[in-house]
């Protein structure tokens, strides 16, 4: 039972012996990035191989990190021998101490693979990862990660039939591992395709990824803020195949999501408005896009600035323009009157777009025949700016009508 008790205490104190070692090592590690970061990079360097010293070769999660920062330092100062030499020092010692077959060592290989590709030092984190893939008996779930890693190295080189390969051969390995096809390979496949203007097969991807996503709980901020951007991806698709009105639909339901999890009120959801009320302003929807507009316009008038934020006249100024197309002159007035004393206060009473919506201003009295009041905030606007486009002529044609 001693005897027991002796081996039991030995475990704990050298566990928490390597515990503190691994502690004292990270401090000196940010220390190290701290001074790296104000460019002193021979102290930085000093200190982290300090860090470096102090830790066995087991320790292979903390040491990764701290070579990957002495890396970084030759990276920085045109010495990438230098940098790839300290991974494959590290890796060895890790290799002579626990074997090539160990896992901490695969992981100690991909980590290097991992920081080089950080540094987009694409070369060497691409020999890293090929070294991972060509070990023997090499546990499912690293093939994945190593694969995966390896199709980005691909897609940020640019060589996209590579990357969609890999991309392939990991959401195929994922499969057989898991049973199930992995989200965020298949978006990247999806970027891919985009990026290459292969949009239906673009899109066929998208859609599946969003409903994975769709899968989960309507009220959950991890699902929607996963789900968003694949719902922008699906909207810029469509845009880009001119493909108005899905486009909308799709940015509508994005909206919608975003009153449920964030709520109704929420400033990310005036921003969400905002840009469906703007692709419905381009597609001359301009009913549709007032109605959002106005949803938005409440939302940005209730916040902590209130009725001065720069954010209500952005939310006015192509309000007045859906108003103005639908010949609704009054309320355009009512919006840009309201826009231009933000404007004033916010950016000066002479600021270029003050006389740009005193100029729309008075174009929209010239469409009512409202003569007198267009020449006035016309000529208000030409005084601060005479070279805007078209001014000069808007002035004439209104002094012209208010003389006759």
């Amino acid at each position: 039972m001693d005897a027991l008790q002796n081996a039991t205490h030995d475990v704990q104190t050298q566990t928490q012996t390597q515990t503190q070692v691994q502690t004292k090592a990270k401090t000196l590690r940010e220390k190290a990035e701290e001074l790296v970061g104000q460019g002193r990079h021979a102290e930085g360097l000093e200190v982290l191989e300090t860090a470096l010293a102090a830790l066995s070769t087991s320790e292979t999660e903390e040491a990764s990190a701290i070579v990957a920062s002495i890396a970084n330092v030759h990276w920085t100062e045109g010495r990438p021998k230098e940098a790839k030499s300290r991974f494959e020092t590290l890796i060895k010692a890790t290799t002579d101490a626990l074997g090539e077959h160990d896992p901490a060592v695969i992981q100690t290989i991909f980590a290097a693979g991992h920081a080089c590709a950080e540094s987009r030092h694409f070369s060497e984190a691409a020999e890293f990862f090929h070294k991972v893939l060509r070990t023997d008996d090499l546990d499912a779930e690293m093939a994945v990660r190593a694969t995966w890693a390896l199709a980005k190295v691909f897609d940020e080189e640019c060589n996209f039939d590579e990357a969609q390969k890999f991309y392939e051969k990991a959401l195929e390995m994922e499969q057989l591992r898991t049973g199930a096809k992995d989200a965020e390979i298949l978006l990247a496949i999806a970027d891919l395709k985009r990026s290459q203007e292969q949009y239906d097969e673009a899109l066929v991807c998208y859609k599946e990824v969003a409903n994975m996503y769709r899968g989960h709980a309507l009220d959950s901020q991890q699902a929607f803020a996963s789900l968003s951007p694949v719902l922008h991806a699906i909207g810029g698709v469509y845009e880009a195949q001119n493909r108005a009105d899905e486009a909308i639909v799709t940015y509508t339901e994005l909206v919608e999501r975003a009153k449920t999890v964030l709520g109704a009120r929420h400033a990310q959801v005036a921003t969400l408005l905002s840009e469906v009320a703007w692709r419905c302003l381009q597609a001359e929807y301009h009913a549709q896009a007032l109605e959002f507009y106005a949803q938005a316009l409440v939302i940005r008038k209730e916040d902590e600035k209130g009725l001065q934020s720069l954010s209500v006249a952005f939310t006015l100024d192509p309000m007045a323009k859906a108003y103005a197309a639908l010949g609704r002159r009054i309320e355009e007035i009512e919006c840009l009157d309201e826009a231009l004393c933000i404007w004033k206060k916010n950016r000066g009473p002479r600021d270029a777009i003050v006389a740009r919506t005193l100029q729309r201003i008075g174009q929209a009295h010239m469409a009512l025949r409202q003569w007198e009041r267009a020449k006035a905030s016309l000529a208000e606007a030409f005084d601060m700016h005479p070279s805007m486009p078209g001014l000069r002529e808007d002035v004439e044609k209104s002094e012209h009508a208010a003389a006759v």
